[in-house]
């Protein structure tokens, strides 16, 4: 567009030249114009161009954690060590965990979690994080544990109903009927849950289906 105004700039500036400009001229000459202002308003915008910085940016981040990654699968041996020397290291265990988590490693993540558990069973942040590795690995092949894990975290901080909704959807997402209604029942029964009514219906639900 810059291009063809400065074009019609010099062009009519020198009287001579409009003379040579004949009726076609004009039409062809809006038909570019036509053309380069669609390319600009319609093509552009959806080209994404103005995204390059975003794209940019996410790829940065991409070889971040690529990096990140090169160098906790290389620390991984030197903890291991470590944790030989002496294996009632709680935070060690986590940080292992955690390592094998982040590398897809679920069977050695959970292998080190438990190592943490078994050092200090009452650690409820550990608990949550070995809670979310087994279900990611396998909702029901880990079903014994999850539920011990779950009935762990509510003797920890009976205060908490958030624990017992979480444990209502992995029982929904399992298609555990038993399990549904002993949760409910559990939610109800629960003092800090305000709207008992609404579980009350989900489980008259459920009973009168069976």
């Amino acid at each position: 567009i810059l291009i063809i105004s400065i074009y019609f700039y010099l062009l009519f500036k020198n009287i001579g030249e409009t003379e040579k400009i004949i009726p076609k001229s004009y039409f062809i000459i809006f038909l570019i114009i036509l053309f380069t202002t669609t390319l600009f308003f319609v093509y552009i915008p959806k080209s994404h161009i103005q995204d390059m910085n975003e794209y940019e940016r996410i790829l940065t981040k991409n070889e971040n954690i690529r990096s990140n990654i090169i160098k906790i699968k290389k620390s991984i041996p030197k903890l291991e060590k470590k944790l030989e020397n002496n294996p009632a290291f709680f935070e060690g265990w986590l940080m292992l965990a955690r390592s094998y988590s982040i590398i897809d490693n679920l069977n050695a993540s959970i292998n080190a979690y438990e190592k943490a558990l078994s050092v200090k069973s009452d650690n409820s942040k550990a608990l949550k994080e070995y809670l979310n590795v087994l279900r990611v690995q396998n909702n029901k092949k880990n079903k014994e544990k999850i539920i011990k894990i779950y009935d762990q975290l509510v003797f920890l901080d009976k205060k908490d109903a958030s624990i017992l909704l979480n444990k209502l959807h992995y029982s929904v997402k399992i298609n555990d009927s038993q399990l549904t209604i002993k949760t409910l029942n559990e939610i109800i029964n629960h003092p800090e849950i305000i709207d008992k009514n609404r579980y009350r219906k989900i489980l008259m639900k459920i009973n009168n289906n069976e």
